[in-house]
Parts: structure tokens; C-alpha cells; sequence
């Protein structure tokens, strides 16, 4: 399994591990949303690398791959409440973070998620970023296989959890530098599909004059057997799943 903030690791079982969570986001209904955390070394007790914000859809994974995950009060009460998050499902199978006490979530920092500032930008994009999979298809040559195709999804839906369940996407044609198909919706499978053959498949970001080109999609495999996609990398500042356009029921 892989999480937001740690994209490129190699999936498999997260027992040993320590994550903490120093600010957190609530809904209407006091549940968690969204988390600021990061992963600890528990022999040192020091930060193994820096804060990243995630859905609460990674921290589910987390703890389900046997992590542990605790909380960083900001507000110190007495006696001391467990600190340990544990997985709360509710009625409809969506699944949140809880701590043993909820009324200890109050405890935790606020996290604020900063807003969009206008960025004037091109109106198209000067090239399609370069990626590992393009320089290893370059580098093999000729081949009988099919040809890499590349594709650039503008619009995602997501589940409660933050996971991506279906996406808007069209074909581009790397020599016109352009999209060259009609945008269709399609079920995150298709992307998958496509990822698993070897294709190429970016994510588009708003800005003042359209959409640009950024980050790849990589295939996230849950323990169930269910398959989605997740951004490539580290958390990155406007460049997050959360930052892409919806699409419209």
C-alpha cells in the first residue's frame, strides 16, 4: 500500500511503523477529513521526514496495514486520553479516524487548508513533463509491442474517503503537443487498465487559462482487491488530488 506522502515507496504491510498527527480537520459531524501528519522513527523518536496534509482515506490504509498512528495534543488535558487513532466505520461502510475518546479530537490542532491564489499562467502548456516511463520506452528502441499511449485526465470524481473513482480524460497527441480526442468520462478502472499496460496518464490543474499538465498517475492495489490511482510523489502545495476539477453528476 502506498500514502499520500509517500507515493513512490513499494506497497506492502506498514507493521512497525509510527505516524503522528499534529492538526486535523472535523466535518459538521465532528468526523475527520483531512490530516496533517507525518512518519516517525520509533527507536529515535525523531521526524523522518517533513509534515505532509492527507485525506483520511491514506490514514485508514495506514492503520489497517498495521501502522501505528497517534495523536500531538496541542491542548493538554487531564487525565492524558488515549492517543492511539483506531478506524471508525460507519452505517454506510465509509470509513474515518477516531481516537478511543472522540471528545480528545478537540485537542488536536486545527488544520487550515490554504486557499487558491490567482496565478496568471500560459494559455497552453509549453510541453507534456517528461517522465521515468517515456525515457524507458525511448531507450528500448523499436519494439513489436504496442506503442506507449498518453493521456491527460482534467476531471476526478471521489468517494468520502478522497479516493478516485472515476475521471474525465482524453488521448494527446505528443508531436501537436495537444489533446487530441473528445474528453469522455470513464470508471478509474479504464485508468488503471491503461497504467497497467504501460501508458502514460498526467493530471491537469486549473488555472486562469485552462488546465496544465503536472503530475502522473501511478495504481494504488488495496488488500481487497480493489484498485484505484493516486498521484505520483510527495504531497505537493495546489498540486493534490483535492486540487483537480470535479466532475459533474
Amino acid at each position: 500500500m502506498t500514502y499520500q506522502g509517500a507515493r513512490a515507496a513499494s506497497p506492502g504491510s506498514e507493521d512497525g511503523r509510527v505516524f503522528v498527527i499534529s492538526r486535523l480537520r472535523l466535518d459538521e459531524s465532528g468526523h475527520v477529513t483531512d490530516v496533517l501528519w507525518t512518519s516517525v522513527n520509533p527507536k529515535s523518536n525523531l521526524d523522518e521526514g517533513p509534515a505532509v496534509a492527507a485525506r483520511v482515506g491514506e490514514v485508514v490504509d495506514a492503520i489497517h496495514d498495521g501502522a501505528r498512528v497517534e495523536a500531538l495534543f496541542a491542548t493538554q488535558a487531564q487525565p492524558s486520553p488515549d492517543r492511539c487513532f483506531e478506524v471508525l466505520e460507519h452505517d454506510d461502510g465509509l470509513e474515518t479516524v477516531t481516537l478511543p475518546d472522540p471528545a480528545a479530537l478537540r485537542l488536536v490542532a486545527t488544520l487550515d487548508m490554504p486557499s487558491r491564489p490567482v496565478r496568471v499562467a500560459p494559455p497552453t502548456p509549453t510541453h507534456w513533463p517528461d517522465n521515468g516511463a517515456s525515457r524507458l520506452a525511448r531507450a528500448a528502441g523499436p519494439s513489436s509491442r504496442r506503442p506507449v499511449q498518453t493521456y491527460a485526465v482534467s476531471r476526478v470524481a471521489l468517494d468520502n474517503a478522497g479516493r478516485v473513482t472515476a475521471a474525465q480524460w482524453s488521448h494527446v497527441d505528443l508531436k501537436a503537443n495537444a489533446r487530441d480526442s473528445i474528453e469522455r468520462v470513464v470508471p478509474v478502472a479504464d485508468v488503471v487498465a491503461a497504467l497497467e499496460r504501460g501508458d502514460i496518464v498526467h493530471a491537469l490543474f486549473p488555472e486562469v487559462h485552462g488546465h496544465l499538465p503536472d503530475r502522473l498517475f501511478v495504481v494504488v492495489n488495496y488488500e481487497d482487491g480493489r484498485q484505484t490511482i493516486a498521484l505520483e510523489g510527495p504531497t505537493a502545495y495546489e498540486r493534490d488530488i483535492h486540487d483537480m476539477d470535479r466532475i459533474v453528476a
